[in-house]
């Protein structure tokens, strides 16, 4: 999909040069000659960056700034300042409005496709990772399994998912489930350092979800101490009583109450050793067969796909 651009200047030889290079680096750009304008089209067209003067008329590009970072649709969006306003107070005032860069004109066309692209890779970074885990999501994984079926390289998938996360959450509150949701990514990430290799990879699906791929020829050994190093420290986050009887009494799914145990950690390893994938659908598909497997049983442990095509 074509990254969006907005370019915002009352100067039409401006508006033309950079339109003419951002179309030719493959963006797709829509323009604006006033503050008002620049508003109305991020709201129409929803740009994933914009190039902003700051003097224009109705409405000028500090007042732009102040407005996209006080509406909760816009707020995210990156702003590079282009201007041929050179005075130290103006660029404390433009960073003041946290612009996300201040270029000044007359600028070089190469440098400014650099800036653009360098912030558009760092937005995209910033914007698919989970803020509690710092890990990435859907997006970045959905990328890397493309990446490692179109390469054909060996791999195995590990997806983990924490047994009776929700009845923890629910019982002790989100915040200390928000711990044991950051306890687990660090968990992972650590078991990967040790048992994997370099260019693994670790991301939070979201919730209790998360997801490692590795070599094959390391699954085990990062399956082993993924569990090792989870079951050994999740009593941390039980009050001592729980503890001492082994469970907590709350509410199941259908509203009854249930004695749930203390967490464990479910793990489906998916490898292409014995079969091949032609999309991550179907990784994600023979992912959750194993899983429904592993949710009849509440111990730690993780289960390897074994079957050919």
């Amino acid at each position: 999909m074509q990254e969006k651009i907005l370019v915002v200047d009352d100067d039409e030889n401006i508006r033309d040069l950079m339109q003419s290079n951002l179309r030719e680096a493959g963006y797709q750009v829509f323009t604006a000659t006033n503050g008002e304008e620049a508003i109305q089209q991020m709201y129409d067209n929803s740009p994933n960056l914009v190039l902003l003067d700051l003097e224009m008329p109705k409405m000028n590009g500090f007042e732009v700034a102040r407005k996209i970072r006080s509406d909760v649709l816009l707020k995210n969006v990156p702003v590079i300042v282009v201007t041929a306003n050179i005075q130290s107070d103006a660029q404390l005032q433009a960073f003041g409005l946290d612009v996300d860069d201040y270029v000044t004109k007359p600028f070089q066309p190469d440098i400014l496709m650099a800036r653009v692209r360098s912030l558009l890779r760092r937005s995209t970074q910033f914007m698919e990772t989970n803020p509690l885990t710092l890990l990435p999501g859907n997006i970045t994984i959905k990328r890397e399994l493309d990446l490692r079926i179109t390469q054909n390289d060996p791999f195995a998938v590990l997806y983990i998912d924490l047994n009776d996360f929700k009845a923890f959450n629910d019982y002790y509150g989100f915040i200390r489930g928000d711990e044991v949701i950051v306890f687990s990514a660090n968990i992972l990430r650590q078991a990967v350092k040790v048992s994997g290799k370099e260019g693994d990879f670790v991301a939070h699906i979201g919730g209790d979800d998360f997801i490692a791929i590795t070599d094959p020829g390391r699954m085990k050994a990062v399956a082993d101490k993924i569990i090792q190093e989870f079951d050994r420290a999740i009593i941390q986050f039980y009050d001592g009583k729980d503890l001492t009887q082994g469970y907590i009494v709350t509410k199941n799914r259908k509203g009854g109450e249930q004695k749930f145990p203390v967490m464990t950690v479910s793990i489906a390893v998916v490898t292409n050793d014995k079969r091949k994938f032609s999309h991550p659908g179907e990784v994600s598909a023979v992912a959750s067969e194993l899983k429904k497997v592993l949710k009849a049983d509440k111990k730690s442990r993780y289960i390897v796909d074994r079957r050919e095509n």
